[in-house]
């Protein structure tokens, strides 16, 4: 007797950070895994509001942040909500709900004010918040959300009562701000300040600058002249610059001789 037919492998595209190609196939034995992708936080904990039918193994909210598109996580009837927390505080750039060949996809483009994108964003919120009693220690920013905690909630309209399980998610995506580590360069140490000392090209210069340092006039420079800028910070090649004055070095030549 011939065994089971295997289904064919499917290819879909999502959209996300980077435009990711993921296959599955269309059968309930076989896991549909994806890869974390760059620059998504990994929860440690995942919490929802109840758990459909007490069958935590069947419809947790772990399955929510398992890497597993065959699974998914699912409410009770009650007001639903599924939280995530990610440990530390992040910059949370954009949260994505991802279900089978698309994804609804929330981001931060004002302080404090999400956008979404996808079919139904009308029926869900998201919050990016730090936990009760802690405060942001990271700066403010203008296209990012600090907070350790994302909650996504089902929105109660008519639309819901068509599904009693009011929140299911296949995955939950979060992803993070990454910091800049190719920092322009806009000044230099204060001892050089001090001593006037300039750049050939001037200041402000991008990361990988290659520059030139140079005495003021009337200042003979004794030292190093070369520098690069790296990660916003002049970093020198050679030793540092050692300007004195010409008249007091021609003065020194002159009892020297």
């Amino acid at each position: 007797m011939a065994g089971p037919t295997q289904k064919p492998l499917i290819k879909i595209h999502i959209k996300s950070e980077q435009q990711t190609t993921l296959s599955y196939r269309d059968s309930n034995t076989v896991a549909f895994n994806r890869e974390r992708v760059d620059g998504e936080i990994t929860p440690v904990r995942a919490e929802q509001s109840s758990t459909r039918d007490n069958k935590d193994t069947q419809y947790g909210a772990h399955l929510a942040i398992d890497l597993n598109m065959d699974t998914h996580s699912d409410t009770g009837v009650v007001k639903s909500w599924l939280k995530l927390t990610l440990g530390e505080e992040h910059c949370v750039e954009k949260v994505e709900m991802r279900y089978e060949g698309s994804s609804r996809y929330w981001t931060y483009t004002q302080q404090y004010c999400s956008h979404c994108e996808g079919y139904f964003c009308n029926l869900y919120s998201l919050t990016v918040s730090m936990r009760l009693g802690e405060s942001s220690t990271l700066p403010a920013a203008s296209d990012c959300k600090n907070g350790n905690t994302v909650i996504l909630e089902k929105i109660d309209r008519l639309l819901n009562l068509i599904n009693p399980y009011t929140l299911t998610v296949k995955e939950l995506l979060v992803f993070g701000k990454r910091e800049d580590t190719t920092a322009d360069c806009s000044n230099l140490e204060s001892r050089w300040n001090n001593a006037d000392v300039v750049t050939e090209p001037a200041l402000p210069v991008e990361h990988g600058t290659n520059l030139i340092l140079s005495c003021p006039e009337g200042y003979t420079n004794k030292g190093g002249n070369v520098a690069t800028c790296q990660d916003g910070k002049v970093v020198l090649t050679n030793q540092p610059p050692d300007c004195r004055c010409e008249f007091a070095f021609k003065l020194y030549r002159l009892f020297d001789d």
